[in-house]
């Protein structure tokens, strides 16, 4: 059973993926990959561990948004870091808090944040 549930995200995945509708965007792409993975790692909020390329990145911010998603994990390792949080911030995302899950298989770090515009 999936913690977290985003009916928008499975939408993708059932329209994109597995029907092969029409090929999916890389916004698409790093937003179903993010879903992915937080299932992955058994959380309850979406966790992204690798952003997007800045070239993609408006359009990322757009999914996010399109998937009513208003409160994240960022946990990004990426030498990109500080224009992911750049990008973020200016779309209205805020620091709500350090995160860290640990566990003896893999350990996130990172930033909760949340939308507030």
């Amino acid at each position: 059973m999936k913690i977290y549930v985003n009916k928008y995200i499975d939408e993708i995945i059932q329209n994109h993926i597995i029907n092969k509708e029409e090929k999916i965007s890389n916004a698409k792409h790093a937003l179903v990959r993010a879903y992915l993975e937080t299932e992955h790692h058994g959380l309850g909020t979406f966790t992204i561990t690798d952003m997007p390329f800045p070239n993609d990145m408006r359009a990322f911010l757009h999914e996010l948004n399109a998937a009513g998603i208003t409160e994240m994990n960022l946990c990004d390792k990426s030498t990109d870091l500080m224009s992911s949080l750049h990008f973020l911030l200016l779309d209205g995302w805020a620091v709500k808090e350090p995160f860290a899950h640990l566990n003896p298989h893999h350990g996130l770090q990172g930033l909760r944040m949340t939308k507030t515009s």
